[in-house]
C-alpha cells in the first residue's frame, strides 16, 4: 500500500489520485488522451472531456505547433479549479458537477483554456514574474480562437462573461510588479 516515485531530469510532479476512478481513452494526432472520473460521468462529462482535448489539440498544433507529449491526462479533482503541469490537466470537479451538455459551461471552457496555459507557459515557455501575460492572455485569446473555431456562437458570451465581466484595464503587458495584486493579476491577465 505504498507507491514510490523516482524521476530523472524532472522539475516537478503533479497527480491525482482516487479509488473511484474511472478512465475513457482516445488518440488524437498520435497522442493518447486519458480522461479520468468518476462512474456518473462516464456518460455525458468524459465523452465531452475527449471531444473537446480532441479539439483543442488539434486546433492548437496547427496554430501554435505540435503537442510536444505522447500523452495527455485529463483528471476530475476535487477542486473548482483546474491546473496544468507537463501532460496533465487537473480538471474542476465543480466543472463535471456542474455539467448539462451545454458548450457555455466551465467543462469544456476550462478545457480550452487550461491547455492553452499548458502551450503558453510550458511548450512556449514564460517568465511568470515579468511577462504573466504570456501565459495568461495568450491562453485566453487560445480560448477564443478555440470558440471561433468550434463555437461561433459563443464568442459574443465569451467577450461578456470572460473578458467583459471582469473589466480589465491598462496594457496587458505588465509584470507582477507592476500589477501588484493577485485580483489585478487575474482582472487583468486572464
Amino acid at each position: 500500500e505504498t507507491w514510490r516515485f523516482a524521476m530523472q531530469n524532472a522539475r516537478s510532479i503533479a497527480f491525482t489520485a482516487s479509488p473511484d476512478y474511472v478512465v475513457q481513452s482516445k488518440t488524437v494526432r498520435g497522442v493518447r488522451v486519458d480522461a479520468y472520473g468518476l462512474a456518473a460521468d462516464v456518460d455525458l462529462q468524459l465523452p465531452a472531456v475527449l471531444e473537446t482535448a480532441e479539439k483543442v489539440l488539434n486546433l492548437y498544433s496547427d496554430r501554435f505547433g505540435k503537442y510536444p507529449y505522447n500523452s495527455l491526462v485529463i483528471a476530475r479533482n476535487a477542486y473548482t479549479s483546474t491546473n496544468a503541469s507537463g501532460g496533465f490537466l487537473s480538471h474542476s470537479g465543480r466543472s463535471y458537477a456542474e455539467y448539462t451538455g451545454q458548450e457555455d459551461t466551465l467543462l469544456q471552457v476550462s478545457i480550452a483554456l487550461g491547455l492553452g496555459e499548458m502551450w503558453w507557459q510550458q511548450f512556449v515557455g514564460q517568465n511568470p514574474i515579468v511577462e504573466p501575460w504570456v501565459g495568461g492572455g495568450l491562453a485566453m485569446y487560445s480560448e477564443l480562437l478555440f470558440h471561433e473555431a468550434y463555437n461561433p456562437n459563443l464568442v459574443d458570451w465569451y467577450w461578456r462573461n470572460r473578458i467583459d465581466y471582469w473589466q480589465p484595464t491598462g496594457a496587458l503587458n505588465r509584470s507582477t510588479y507592476d500589477l501588484k495584486t493577485t485580483e489585478s493579476l487575474l482582472r487583468n491577465v486572464y
